[in-house]
């Protein structure tokens, strides 16, 4: 019996994150899995994530089972209070607790980064369907984003008025009377030389000693490699520290991710003009000492993020010891399984609406993660959520050789298998581009030899000719 073989922990999650509920399983004698599903009208759907998985025991209410848990593990936001009551409670519990916020409340963020004096690019709280239809005519190269309510639409780019309309005005028909009060946050395009972020945990303001970073091409895939936290980049360890003190207040002791965009100029020079009555926020700030760069950052996750949670949970080897301890303000070192990850996000533009069922061989189940997955009569399936995203899942590899992790990665992206099912594959191309241009401006990601364009390539006819 493992050291937690004895004690239950119980995982509430919104759907995305069921494969942190099954590594905890690995671990704990039972674990319970819940996702929110009550409302007027109940839908069944709500309540089908995590059943069928014979690793865990999806149940229907938490409150039945939370004095028998001796964990309580939020890998996602939305429960901040019900953290905190659990806290109160005397209960441990891993999770960003209201902390949430410097997700949840871009607006507030961007007033944190300002009173911190780190950079921040224009931006604006525009109220109103019609401002934001006066703002756009007039401004190039914004984007449009929501706090909180992500699922009223997906952030999105406008290069001008002209390329945007069609979407503008889906949007405005979706809000209906609510978009003459509704908020946008638009903020300035900056053009960075590098991006990168930090992925891993947080324990009272406290980073670990071995953590990862890596590369993420939006909803498509990752790279990343898992090292001495003091071998970070200058720009990810300032970042961090930065927010320490906030984290700290929060308690936090959870996941978080975040998003650092370099450049070598100030996104914004001079005080941009005002729109109308709008809230403007920008600042110049200045490059961390011993860095050229200009660091934004830009939307932070309080939660596991997607991806590469689906990599980290298997990643590191001591996540039940890293969250029973952590839950109770202790810092546990990770133990990576590997030096790098790969992950290639799996879409299917049918799931946000339909039942997908998903076929794979045993032999790479450990590598597949699936949102929102159940599995019912032995096949596995995403629950459909009609919340308009396509990605249900992905696959991961992990080798202390990056090459190597690649090529796993590629290999069981062919063997999964289901209508109208794409595995974004090309995604490991690009991030190793953009890895390689970052380690030519200065920021360092591996001293291992990277992967060439050819390389990649290679892996990928080897695949098709299979």
């Amino acid at each position: 019996m493992s050291e937690y073989g004895d004690k239950c922990a119980l995982v509430i999650d919104n759907g995305l994150f069921t494969h942190t509920a099954i590594k905890l399983s690995e671990s704990f004698g039972k674990v319970y899995y819940m996702t929110p599903w009550v409302n007027a009208f109940p839908k069944s759907n709500a309540t089908l994530p995590g059943d069928g998985l014979d690793e865990i025991t999806r149940i229907k209410h938490w409150e039945e089972h939370l004095d028998e848990a001796d964990l309580v593990v939020f890998p996602d936001v939305m429960f901040g209070p019900l953290q905190t009551l659990m806290v109160n409670m005397g209960k441990r519990v891993w999770g960003s607790r209201l902390g949430e916020r410097l997700e949840l409340d871009r607006w507030w963020f961007k007033k944190l980064l300002k009173r911190l004096d780190m950079p921040i690019a224009e931006s604006h709280l525009i109220v109103g369907v019609d401002a934001l239809v006066r703002f756009l005519k007039t401004h190039k190269n914004f984007w449009v984003k929501t706090s909180l309510y992500r699922g009223d639409f997906e952030t999105y780019q406008s290069k001008t008025y002209e390329h945007v309309k069609p979407r503008l005005d889906k949007l405005i028909s979706d809000l209906g009377e609510k978009g003459k009060i509704y908020q946008f946050i638009v903020e300035k395009n900056i053009d960075a030389v590098v991006e990168l972020g930090f992925d891993g945990f947080c324990i009272g303001g406290k980073y670990p000693k071995v953590a990862a970073f890596g590369k993420e091409l939006k909803d498509c895939g990752y790279i990343g490699v898992a090292k001495e936290y003091e071998q970070f980049p200058i720009e990810l360890k300032w970042s961090n520290q930065m927010l320490s003190s906030t984290l700290e207040r929060f308690n936090y002791r959870g996941f978080i991710s975040s998003e650092i965009r370099c450049t070598k100029e100030p996104a914004t020079v001079e005080e941009p003009d005002r729109f109308e009555d709008c809230e403007m926020i920008w600042n110049k700030g200045n490059p961390p000492e011993g860095s050229e760069f200009y660091c934004y950052a830009t939307d932070p996750c309080t939660r596991m993020a997607s991806p590469p949670g689906e990599a980290y949970i298997e990643w590191f080897d001591n996540w039940p010891e890293i969250m029973y301890e952590g839950a109770d303000g202790n810092l546990v070192t990770p133990i990576p399984i590997g030096k790098y990850a790969a992950e290639i996000m799996i879409h299917s533009g049918f799931a946000d609406q339909h039942w997908q069922p998903v076929v794979f061989p045993d032999e790479i189940k450990r590598w597949v993660k699936l949102r929102n997955c159940c599995r019912i009569e032995g096949v596995y399936s995403a629950v459909p959520q009609s919340v308009g995203l396509p990605e249900i899942g992905a696959v991961i590899g992990i080798h202390d050789d990056l090459k190597t992790a690649m090529q796993l990665t590629l290999e069981r992206s062919t063997k999964i298998d289901g209508y109208f099912i794409e595995s974004k594959q090309d995604a490991i191309g690009c991030i190793i581009t953009e890895i390689n241009n970052a380690q030519d401006e200065g920021i360092q990601f591996t001293d291992d030899p990277l992967p060439s364009a050819e390389d990649i390539e290679r892996l990928q006819l080897c695949l098709t000719d299979g």
